[in-house]
């Protein structure tokens, strides 16, 4: 063995040398334990104070950490804008933080209530912040925490990096479908149950929303091909992690097609195209092709076999009538509020406070509304037209981000960056019908696909070096 060849085996870290190992490797890990405890505990939108405190509170210690190592890494171009748009979103709801004089408050719509009430009781108008909920827009504040933290930290992972958190994503979406299953099994009193206010009777796992759960089971399965398809790009032929994927993706359809999910039935379909498209475009199906018929064949055989058994329940759950689900019931109302708190909303938090005072007295009933049921016009009635232009922004990002990850074929993480552009457009859809984004579980790993969506650090500097030397063989 050469010197040289000694020195490097001493200055690798390895298991054998667990300090320098952890030194090495503590950063990822605390980037996975983070994403860990997100999707473990951050499965319900209220109700769960004290699970979100501890997972903001994990978030606020990444942070700083991530942005260090994003800096360190030279990363931080190639991932400024989604770091902008998070940071302009912290921002807004800061501003509304801010306390103002009673006469400029008086100038924000809602706010002429209440400083008629001090006035009709002797009260000289105090000082009050934009926001009519404070304190839920402080909640709502300290809720971007975790996803902005996860996406700092996956914009400065290395490839084989990222890959590590997305395992961590696809092991969490395994445990909640087994613990779905159990839900299902045991019947509405299972104990198994995490939350008190939840989809009973249904394969909801970790989440208090069966939706929800679909949402991740939709992105595990996008996830899952992309795995497979590295696989078979990478001619290991029937690995065992080749074989896990092609598992993994058949019980991601299976507990899809039990979740009750009316989405997630929807979206299957189409999320299994873009798989098929993931794993086409890492060339993989002219490498392997008995491989991905096998996949293929045995998707098909659970789709025979377990539609019929979920049959019934999936076209009772499509029979319910649209003029009377509440979600587009309660729309125009939401809608008139947003109009009336223009410009700049009513506050991140105050949907419930406010649609109470907008409900129609033929839509009031037992059911409890806590959010619109579609995030885009919560966040509009929230923050005015400021949500207006930061969609906008977004929506410009993620739509040339995710033309490029499809056309660039020279990116070590290629098909995790097309399941994750997939996965943003599954969220984004689900989001008009919906809040998925309001759970931390869904908003941090929308946050990792958001990373994902970057290209990892030293890319561009590889290609370049690529470049250099045909360059050098041209002019030999």
């Amino acid at each position: 063995m050469s010197r040289a060849s000694r020195s490097s085996s001493r200055s690798r870290p390895s298991a054998a040398d667990p300090l320098r190992w952890l030194k090495a490797n503590g950063f990822v890990l605390a980037t996975c334990a983070t994403l860990f405890l997100a999707l473990v505990a951050g499965g319900a939108s209220r109700l769960n104070v004290g699970a979100s405190g501890l997972i903001e509170l994990a978030s606020l210690a990444l942070l700083p950490a991530a942005v260090w190592r994003l800096m360190e890494r030279q990363a931080w171009k190639a991932t400024r804008w989604p770091i902008i748009i998070g940071g302009a979103i912290a921002l807004t709801l800061l501003a509304q933080l801010i306390p103002l004089p009673a006469a400029w408050a008086a100038i924000f719509p809602g706010h002429d209530l209440s400083l008629a009430v001090q006035q009709a009781v002797g009260v000289s108008p105090s000082w009050a912040p934009m926001s009519l909920t404070p304190s839920l827009t402080l909640r709502a504040l300290l809720s971007l925490a975790p996803p902005i933290a996860i996406l700092v930290a996956t914009a400065s992972l290395s490839a084989d990096e990222r890959r590590t958190a997305v395992l961590v994503v696809l092991g969490v979406a395994l445990l909640s479908l087994m613990l779905g299953v159990i839900q299902v099994t045991q019947g509405a009193s299972s104990r198994a149950y995490l939350h008190e206010v939840t989809n009973e009777a249904s394969l909801v796992g970790f989440f208090a929303n069966r939706n929800h759960q679909a949402t991740l089971l939709l992105g595990g399965l996008l996830f899952s091909a992309a795995i497979l398809a590295e696989q078979i790009g990478a001619q290991r032929g029937r690995s065992p992690a080749l074989i896990a994927g092609a598992g993994l993706v058949l019980l991601m359809i299976g507990a899809l097609l039990v979740a009750r999910s009316r989405f997630g039935i929807a979206m299957l379909l189409p999320t299994l195209v873009t798989g098929l498209l993931i794993i086409w475009r890492s060339k993989a199906l002219s490498i392997a092709p008995r491989t991905v018929l096998w996949v293929g064949a045995g998707a098909a055989a659970i789709i025979l076999i377990l539609t019929p058994l979920a049959a019934p329940v999936v076209l009772e759950r499509f029979q319910v009538d649209a003029s009377k689900d509440l979600r587009f019931v309660v729309a125009p109302d939401v809608w008139r509020a947003a109009l009336d708190h223009l410009p700049f909303g009513s506050g991140a938090g105050s949907f419930e406070a406010v649609y109470r005072s907008y409900e129609r007295a033929e839509n009031v009933s037992p059911n409890f509304l806590n959010h619109a049921h579609n995030d885009y016009l919560e966040a509009f009635l929230e923050a005015g037209l400021v949500a207006v232009v930061l969609l906008a922004a977004f929506l410009a990002w993620v739509i040339v981000s995710g033309v490029a990850v499809w056309r660039d074929r020279g990116r070590a993480d290629a098909a995790l960056a097309r399941a994750a552009s997939a996965f943003i457009a599954v969220v984004m859809a689900h989001s008009a019908f919906d809040y998925p984004l309001r759970t931390l579980a869904i908003s941090t790993v929308f946050a990792l696909a958001c990373g994902l969506l970057t290209p990892p650090p030293g890319h561009r500097a590889d290609r370049r070096k690529v470049r250099i030397r045909r360059d050098t063989r041209g002019e030999a």
